[in-house]
Parts: C-alpha cells; sequence; structure tokens
C-alpha cells in the first residue's frame, strides 16, 4: 500500500484529506450509557397515551363516524355492533380507541336522528322488547368496574344523561364508546 500512494501522490492527498475530515469532522461516539440516559430523558419526558385501540373490523360501523360528540378535542361516538365488554376493542373502527370513562366524560353524548344500537341484558335471558330497551343509551367503556375488581366486569356511560352504571353484568352485549383525535 505504501509503494501505491508513494507512486501516485494524488491518491496519497486525497487519502490523507479523507482520514483528516473523518477523524476531525466525526464527532465523537456517544457510549452506551450515555445514549440510554439521553432516550430516557426522552422517554419520560413525552407522554404515553395507552389505548386499548379499534381492532378494525370489516364492516365495523359507528352511529356517527363524526363522532356523537366532542369532548375535549376527541370524537366520541357508540359503535353499531354491540359487544361483550370484554370484547370491546372488536366494536371500534381502525384508528378509534375504546374511550375510558374520563375520556368519555358525563356530558350528554347522543346523535338525536340515529337509531340507537340494541343491547341485550344476559339476565333477562332474550331480546329486550322495545319497551325494554326503550331509553337504553348506554355503552362500554374500558375500565373495569371497580366495585368487582376480581371478576370480569366492564362499566357503562349513559349518552343522554352521563350516568356511569357500575351493575352492568359482562355477559350483557352492549355498543362501545369509540374516541379518536
Amino acid at each position: 500500500m505504501k509503494k501505491f500512494l508513494t507512486h501516485n501522490p494524488i491518491l496519497a492527498v486525497a487519502a490523507f484529506s479523507l482520514i483528516a475530515y473523518w477523524v476531525v469532522l466525526t464527532p465523537p461516539s456517544t457510549s452506551n450509557s450515555q445514549f440510554l440516559a439521553q432516550a430516557g430523558a426522552v422517554i419520560e419526558d413525552t407522554p404515553v397515551e395507552q389505548h386499548l385501540m379499534g381492532e378494525g373490523r370489516i364492516n365495523v360501523e359507528l352511529v356517527n363516524s363524526g363522532g356523537e360528540c366532542q369532548i375535549d378535542g376527541l370524537k366520541i361516538s357508540r359503535s353499531k355492533p354491540a359487544v361483550h365488554w370484554g370484547d370491546a376493542a372488536s366494536a371500534c373502527p381502525f384508528n378509534w380507541w375504546v374511550c375510558t370513562a374520563e375520556e368519555r366524560g358525563l356530558k350528554y353524548c347522543k346523535d338525536v336522528y340515529a337509531f340507537d344500537p340494541i343491547a341485550i341484558d344476559c339476565r333477562l335471558g332474550h331480546k329486550p322488547s322495545i319497551a325494554e330497551d326503550a331509553g337504553n343509551t348506554s355503552a362500554w367503556v374500558a375500565d373495569i368496574n371497580p366495585d368487582f375488581s376480581n371478576r370480569n366486569e366492564g362499566m357503562v356511560v349513559d349518552a343522554a344523561n352521563g350516568d356511569i352504571k357500575y351493575g352492568v353484568n359482562h355477559c350483557s352485549t352492549r355498543p362501545v364508546w369509540c374516541c379518536t383525535r
């Protein structure tokens, strides 16, 4: 290599310039511990939203894809399919998630021009009649029922008056409150 560079001075100058450029202008490398500390600081400063994301299944629709209401910058609507609480993610479309009770809030949120999805109370043992289902505008949220933390029982929030209901059995099928930005 030395003989090659001595016989070709232009190549020798280019090689020397490249090495000098690499040594002088290359920033010093960051050690793994420094990198991890920097990454940890960035991660701590960035709030992470953890949501039960909608699965985006085919033919999943909302009562109003524009949102039955908007609360604190969130579009919120009930799913048309009524599902068990444990299947809530299957009822929300892609890029939507199952709202928490806090996100859903206690405000009125109901599209008055749309038909309410039909909920079925498993304790009745049958599809409810029109009279039984009249005014049933509640839907599942992601939260677990705080009264039954050892059981698989969900929480529902009513569309019209924002009541939180804790005593809804998880085997009932109801629509789901879905949120998006």
